[in-house]
């Protein structure tokens, strides 16, 4: 059976806006535990907005892939230095280890790939932790490899991994359960081939794998 979730998403999230301006309007007389609701429905309509707008990018099909050569270390310093404040919160290091890495890509879903990992390495990661960035060239692939150190995934969790919506239950932390399932269809529209080694409260490692067609 083929389930419409966007359908299900976009009435969701009417819903939601539908209620949080009927408490808009009735803002002015509200007591204090009103507006503590008022903020948690706001909390799930932004929810839920973020939630319609991650199943969209996982059904994009028709995007324009424009692939230029790049030095993939720049791509990589620019996504450390927008996930910076996201890594401070939880004073996780963030450790770029370079080495040479060329690739012939498409700079925008590139760097939309290295965001998702990035950005759940550092979810995942425990407080105080680090996450490992390296980058290569070796057996005719340009390679960038994350590494946190965790709670890790078991066999089954990784098995499930890229179903649309599919979160671990074993810990808290905010998030659609689109970003793998988003990462996987846009890795697959570059030719990057996904590498996922997990061990259970021990990290994960994510390596993204460009075929280097360079000389």
């Amino acid at each position: 059976m083929n389930i419409n979730y966007e359908a299900y998403i976009h009435e969701i999230h009417g819903i939601l806006h539908q209620i949080g301006l009927l408490n808009q309007i009735n803002e002015m007389n509200q007591t204090d535990e009103m507006k503590e609701n008022t903020q948690l429905i706001q909390n799930c309509i932004d929810r839920s907005k973020k939630l319609k707008n991650d199943f969209q990018k996982y059904r994009q099909f028709d995007l324009i892939i424009k692939k230029n050569l790049v030095n993939v270390n720049n791509i990589v310093r620019e996504i450390i230095n927008e996930n910076a404040e996201y890594a401070k919160v939880l004073n996780i290091d963030i450790i770029p280890v370079f080495g040479k890495c060329r690739a012939y890509t498409d700079v925008i879903l590139l760097k939309e790939c290295m965001g998702i990992v990035l950005t759940n390495a550092i979810k995942y990661s425990n407080n105080n932790g680090s996450v490992i960035i390296n980058t290569s060239e070796e057996y005719g692939h340009s390679i960038i490899s994350i590494k946190d150190f965790g709670i890790g995934m078991t066999e089954n969790e990784i098995k499930m991994l890229g179903k649309p919506f599919y979160r671990t239950n074993r810990i808290e932390r905010d998030g659609s359960g689109m970003g793998i399932a988003i990462l996987f269809h846009k890795a697959k529209l570059l030719d990057i081939k996904v590498e996922i080694l997990s061990e259970l409260n021990k990290g994960t490692t994510v390596n993204l794998k460009i075929k280097h067609i360079m000389g």
